[in-house]
């Protein structure tokens, strides 16, 4: 059902579509690695096959995603989304020290799709669009990973007036 409602959107003129399955439970991932190929055989080339992500890591937390999952992962999809928010970090530099980890995990590996990090707007202090975005710039000054689009605003409905501000002025500079 899952599969045949996502056609009707492609049906429609959709580009693609976007599988939001949080937390992917270990004992579930080989399942959720056969639903992406079994979403890549039900479909036709040429859509866009986007996923949710959990975060790198390598630990019991099935918020996260070993290296070694993520591609399994990519080798199934056309772009991941990493979450840029929910790190547990209670500083400014521990919250841009996890985003920078981020950035360099994709960078360190040659995965076989293309990412887009989502940076919040719906978090307290000190995860915010402006010290994510300050984490980002830095990083992508140093190394800018080949595979990274761009970065993406969760959740938009809450990003206010300045938050949008902070991200123009990130888009010009």
């Amino acid at each position: 059902n899952y599969i045949n409602d996502h056609k009707a959107l492609l049906e429609l003129g959709f580009d693609g579509f976007y599988v939001d399955i949080e937390p992917v439970q270990f004992s579930q991932r080989e399942y959720y690695l056969d639903l992406l190929d079994s979403i890549n055989n039900e479909i036709s080339s040429g859509f866009i096959l986007s996923v949710y992500s959990g975060s790198f890591g390598d630990s019991d937390n099935e918020w996260e995603w070993s290296p070694e999952f993520y591609s399994k992962v990519a080798g199934k999809v056309n772009l991941i989304f990493i979450p840029g928010f929910d790190s547990g970090e209670s500083s400014k530099e521990g919250y841009q020290g996890y985003i920078k980890h981020q950035l360099e995990e994709i960078s360190n590996r040659s995965y076989n799709t293309q990412f887009i990090l989502g940076i919040p707007a719906h978090k307290p202090s000190p995860e915010t669009m402006s010290n994510a975005l300050e984490a980002v710039a830095e990083q992508t000054s140093i190394r800018r990973p080949n595979n990274l689009v761009g970065v993406a605003v969760f959740s938009e409905w809450t990003a206010t007036e300045n938050d949008w501000n902070i991200f123009k002025e990130y888009q010009n500079s």
